[in-house]
């Protein structure tokens, strides 16, 4: 029995393994520069939300009203702005996504 369950735990680390590695290279390479992009203006005050967490009307009026963000005035460009809520928009959650599966 200890066998069987050391085969099992084994095959079940490979394919955890080699899935997650396939995924990461589907990622289209205009993320990771959006990525970055999202670090700089967002982490360098607060936590770097992942946009998951958030619907995509959320992140829409997060977006809209960054002059007011929290008291702070977080503007950013017109060339990120676009791009950026693109980006939070796609990767968004309905609300019952973002309450029956967290993001990873």
């Amino acid at each position: 029995m200890n066998r069987t369950l050391r085969l099992v735990a084994g095959a079940l680390a490979l394919t955890l393994a080699t899935t997650g590695g396939a995924q990461a290279d589907d990622a289209p390479s205009t993320r990771l520069p959006l990525l970055r992009t999202y670090r700089q203006e967002c982490a360098a005050c607060h936590l770097a939300y992942p946009p998951g967490l958030l619907p995509a009307a959320s992140w829409r009026r997060l977006m809209a009203d960054l002059p007011r963000h929290f008291g702070t005035d977080a503007s950013v460009g017109a060339a990120t702005l676009q791009p950026l809520g693109g980006w939070l928009g796609a990767d968004a959650r309905t609300y019952k996504q973002v309450g029956r599966n967290p993001p990873p």
